[in-house]
């Protein structure tokens, strides 16, 4: 009996379509894309929001991979071993991901392979979080996370997507063997296994979740909200962040690079702390002054003009939280927010020896919140002092 249907009937075809000229390229930037305009749903600790795979997001794989579902769906029914009530199993968009983890493995390209890894997990999270935890309560689910211990991978590495990235991977490392063979049952295993952690992390989730909402427990947040009478008027407002950024500036250039507040920073989003640092003092010692000065003043114009807020709320317990919402919003169009985000890809890229080596999306995505989290605490700690 044929145990190879996948890499001669599904693989094949699909290398012949990636291959075509600019493919790979499109697919990559569409992938990141997703993640990018997802970022408001992953880049949380709280999976109360649905993340939203639609019938594009798979259709544009299958334009980039060059076959149609009807093909893959043709294949599958040769592989007798499966049984037609899996539906994990029976859906070819979960095939066609998995020869393209399979392709890129074995081109050793480190950064799609992630990619690819990353997007077929998104969608099993989102088929996870539908069925286990589409009607939960915010405030119970907010108190749900915070009182997890650390063994759990959602408090660890503090974001979805950070603890999604980490199953995933591991699940790539253990069956890479799998990956690279063309037998139908390894690599079968391989998808099964990815699905399987993730639905069992999402359970996990839910059954503490149950518990405290069948004991009543919730988080209150009312002391945390901004009402109407703190708001300025934008002129004020734009005086305020201007005189802010002018002082904070001046005290980033006459200082030395906070230690403390560069550890929490990188203790926040699990980055190298020394590396973080040099980083950090490389940026201070190399980039025009004017450059820090508009950096800093994007910053407060994100939180005090566009986030509508006075500056007092600066100086809250919530500020960095509020600041990471800001900078996590998927919102394209806001200049400010782009302008920042753009400068602290470009300082890495010059100044950052851990940011120019590694290929991996999550990394690079927690490198460049390492640096916005420490000019957020600079700002902070100048204005309470």
């Amino acid at each position: 009996m044929e145990n190879n249907i996948i890499s001669t009937q599904i693989y094949k075809k699909i290398v012949k379509g990636i291959e075509r000229k600019g493919e790979v390229k499109k697919l990559n930037l569409y992938m990141k894309k997703f993640i990018d305009r997802s970022s408001d749903v992953l880049f949380t600790p709280y999976p109360v929001e649905r993340l939203i795979f639609s019938d594009k997001d798979r259709n544009t794989v299958y334009e980039a991979a060059d076959i149609t579902d009807k093909e893959i769906k043709l294949a599958i029914k040769n592989i007798k071993f499966i049984n037609s009530s899996w539906k994990a199993l029976n859906n070819p968009f979960n095939f066609l991901m998995l020869s393209l983890i399979k392709y890129f493995t074995m081109k050793k390209d480190e950064e799609n392979t992630e990619l690819c890894i990353m997007y077929i997990s998104l969608q099993f999270y989102t088929m996870h979080h539908i069925r286990y935890l589409r009607y939960v309560q915010k405030e119970t689910m907010v108190y749900t996370i915070t009182n997890l211990s650390n063994k759990h991978d959602i408090k660890q590495y503090g974001t979805i997507f950070k603890a999604l990235n980490k199953k995933a991977m591991v699940n790539h490392v253990t069956y890479l063997k799998n990956i690279k063979s063309n037998d139908d049952k390894k690599l079968i295993d391989y998808i099964v296994n990815l699905n399987n952690r993730i639905k069992q992390w999402i359970i996990g989730i839910m059954e503490e979740y149950r518990k405290n909402k069948d004991s009543g427990k919730f988080f209150n947040s009312t002391k945390d909200d901004f009402s109407d009478e703190n708001f300025r008027e934008t002129t004020n407002s734009s005086m305020e962040v201007q005189k802010l950024t002018d002082r904070v500036t001046n005290y980033v250039i006459k200082n030395h690079v906070n230690f403390k507040l560069s550890e929490m920073s990188a203790k926040m989003v699990h980055v190298n702390k020394a590396s973080l640092f040099r980083t950090l003092k490389e940026v201070r010692d190399n980039v025009d002054n004017e450059e820090i000065h508009k950096f800093i003043g994007n910053i407060l114009e994100i939180n005090i003009i566009d986030g509508k807020n006075d500056a007092d709320t600066i100086s809250s317990r919530n500020f960095i939280n509020h600041m990471l919402k800001l900078y996590n919003r998927s919102n394209t169009s806001d200049e400010k927010l782009i302008e920042v985000k753009e400068t602290l890809d470009k300082w890495l890229n010059e100044h950052s020896v851990s940011y120019l080596k590694t290929n991996r999306v999550a990394t690079k995505i927690s490198w460049r919140k390492s640096v916005f989290i420490y000019y957020s605490f600079l700002i902070q700690y100048y204005y309470n002092n």
